[in-house]
Order: C-alpha cells, then sequence, then structure tokens
C-alpha cells in the first residue's frame, strides 16, 4: 500500500494589522512569521501555522513591542501556533485607543474579531500589561482596570497568563507592587517578571529611562512567557 505524504499543517489569518510583511531575513533566515506595522509605535507579528501545543495570541505595550521576535522564537521552538504577538508604545488597559497605538481591550476584541480561530476558548492568552497603568492609573482602581482585561478575553480553557510589573523607577515600586498584588486572582496566572527582574535589574533594564529592556530582558520576557504556558 503506498502512503500518501501527510497534508501540511493549515494556516489561519486575523492576527494583522497595517503594512504587512514576512519577518527580515536578519531577525529569522526562514521568514516563519509576518510583521504588521501600523506606525513606529505599534507592530504585530503573526505566524500562521498550526503547531502541536495550540494557538497563543500576546497583548502587551512597549515591552512586548521589543520582545516580538525574541517571544515569537521561544513560542515557535515549543510548538505552539498559530502565535499572534501585539505590542504598542505606552498601551494601556483601556485608557487610550487612538489609530497610533490601540489600548489593551481593544486590541483583543481586534484578534478575537480579525478570524474566527481567536475567538476559540482554547487559545492561550497572554496579557503583558501594566507598567502603564501602574504608574499612569489612581492605585484604587486597579482592580477595576484588571478585571476589564480579564472580561475582554472572556471564556477560555486556560487562566489568563498576565505578566507582573518591574521597571527599575525606585518611586514606582510601592505602585508596581499593589499592581502586582492585585494580579493574583482567580483565572489568572501571574508571570513571574518581577520575581526574575529582581536577581539582577541592570542585566535586564537599561540605564536610560530604567523602563525599557536590553537584549537580556527581551529574552528573559520570551523565555518566561514560554515556560508558563508549558507548564499549564
Amino acid at each position: 500500500m503506498q502512503l500518501l505524504p501527510l497534508p501540511p499543517p493549515p494556516a489561519y489569518g486575523g492576527c494583522l494589522t497595517g503594512s504587512v510583511a514576512k519577518v527580515a531575513t536578519w531577525v529569522d533566515s526562514a521568514q516563519r512569521w509576518s510583521v504588521g506595522t501600523m506606525s513606529t509605535n505599534w507592530k504585530v507579528v503573526f505566524h500562521a501555522e498550526v503547531g502541536v501545543r495550540g494557538p497563543v495570541a500576546v497583548v502587551g505595550d512597549s515591552l512586548t513591542l521589543g520582545a516580538e521576535n525574541a517571544t515569537m522564537r521561544e513560542l515557535l521552538a515549543a510548538g505552539y501556533g498559530p502565535i499572534c504577538i501585539d505590542g504598542g508604545v505606552a498601551r494601556r488597559m483601556t485608557v487610550g485607543g487612538t489609530s497610533s497605538v490601540s489600548n489593551a481591550v481593544n486590541v483583543i476584541a481586534r484578534i478575537k474579531a480579525s478570524d474566527p480561530w481567536w475567538a476559540k476558548p482554547d487559545v492561550r492568552w497572554v496579557l503583558a500589561i501594566g507598567t502603564n497603568d501602574a504608574r499612569m492609573t489612581n492605585m484604587p482602581s486597579y482592580p477595576t482596570t484588571i478585571q476589564e482585561g480579564i472580561a475582554a478575553v472572556g471564556v477560555s480553557n486556560f487562566p489568563i497568563f498576565w505578566i507582573d510589573v518591574r521597571t527599575r523607577v525606585l518611586y514606582n515600586l510601592p505602585a508596581e507592587d499593589l499592581w502586582n498584588a492585585n494580579l493574583h486572582r482567580p483565572g489568572v496566572s501571574v508571570i513571574g517578571w518581577a520575581a526574575a527582574v529582581d536577581l539582577s535589574p541592570a542585566t535586564y533594564i537599561n540605564s536610560t529611562d530604567y523602563i525599557h529592556l536590553l537584549s537580556a530582558g527581551n529574552a528573559l520576557r520570551g523565555q518566561l512567557i514560554r515556560l508558563a504556558l508549558d507548564a499549564a
């Protein structure tokens, strides 16, 4: 009996927005993902093929934007797919929402509406939001802001994987700690960025604005996301 070759895995759409192109070969020689550019402050990366471990959507701020390629490599190596990663500068959970950088709730809605695949409950959602909310939002509103993100994701077979917050801006630490404490609630699996970075902050976070990441920080962010998803 002649065995026919297996068909290639299916590819799915959605996710991308703006001007779309394949990732540069110097970033990934096989150009395994595409990049959608809305502006210099807002980019989306997307791998369309299904992996054995299922779909992942990551929504975050400028830290996610800087770590998009490192995160994509980690998730592909672990067998996830399709993968949608949307990062925007100064992104907050509900505040904002301009054509330059949409807020996180609007981005979640955009991704879910872009293809029926992303509205399914077997998508693993990663929220990397809070760096801007923790320092710009009134502390009493933290629980409500976090709940808005949970509601935007909706029904899921998995917890929401939420990266907690840490910068090197010392006067922000009380706000960051309070934000992080509020993430511990039913339906949320907290990814411990703060604990990992606190071991050696200057290794991962720059000495210019004390917020954005060095290459080691981008790599660590991708690794922490993969490890959290693998453990679920």
